[in-house]
């Protein structure tokens, strides 16, 4: 816990249950490291490489993965409770059945994302791009839509609209 992993190499490494809560993971290089199970709440992943990395049921709340590349990862079923993900590359990742809870994913691409059966109360998505995302079974409630843009490939259920939720639809 706490340890001081700043610009750290971890490409491809079997860190499966490890408990790092709160380290400094900063500009660190995870590249498909698998994080199964991990114990990560609190840990700061400023600008880190998380590319196809695997955080299945990860305990991630309040972790800071502000402007981290996370395009391809897996993070289903992760706890990402009051995490902040702002402007985070997010490209293809898998969300499916995430608790967002309170989550900042404002700016953020989640293009072609997976978000089914998410919890996505009191999410920030402002600004946020969900082209081709599929957002079917999320659960929603008190969200920041505003400036979110979708296109005609982005899959909601079949009683949601995006534009009475206030997105921008390309």
């Amino acid at each position: 816990s706490g340890a001081l992993l700043i610009r750290t190499a971890l490409t491809q490494a079997n860190l499966r249950e490890v408990v790092l809560t709160g380290a400094q993971l900063a500009g660190a290089n995870l590249d498909r490291a698998d994080l199964r199970g991990a114990h990560l709440s609190g840990a700061n992943f400023d600008r880190a490489d998380l590319h196809k990395a695997i955080f299945d049921g990860a305990d991630l709340s309040a972790a800071n993965f502000h402007m981290a590349e996370m395009n391809g990862a897996d993070l289903s079923g992760a706890n990402l409770t009051g995490a902040d993900l702002d402007l985070a590359d997010l490209e293809g990742a898998n969300l499916s059945g995430a608790d967002l809870d309170a989550a900042d994913l404002g700016r953020s691409n989640l293009t072609r994302a997976v978000l089914r059966a998410a919890n996505l109360h009191k999410t920030n998505l402002h600004r946020a791009d969900l082209s081709g995302a599929d957002l079917t079974g999320a659960r929603f409630y008190e969200i920041d839509f505003s400036e979110a843009s979708t296109d005609s490939a982005t899959l909601w259920d079949a009683d949601f609209d995006p534009r009475a939720a206030g997105m921008a639809t390309l």
